[in-house]
């Protein structure tokens, strides 16, 4: 399993690891994640693997 399994975020973490394998140099992967599991633990699921997180767009929706 990977870390991310105690977070609920096992299929994310085997999506990435997954596209490290397929991704091109210099390449762009795309993610949208709710934040559910926190901020912090999404940027280190990617962070962990070598990516650099550029974050595009966030909002926050009162429920």
């Amino acid at each position: 399993g990977f870390v991310e399994d105690q977070f609920g975020l096992g299929l994310i973490a085997r999506a990435v690891e997954e596209g490290i394998a397929v991704i091109k140099p210099l390449g762009i992967m795309v993610f949208n994640i709710g934040g559910r599991p926190g901020q912090g633990v999404c940027k280190r699921l990617f962070e962990r693997r070598g990516f650099r997180i550029t974050k595009l767009w966030q909002t926050k929706v009162i429920q």
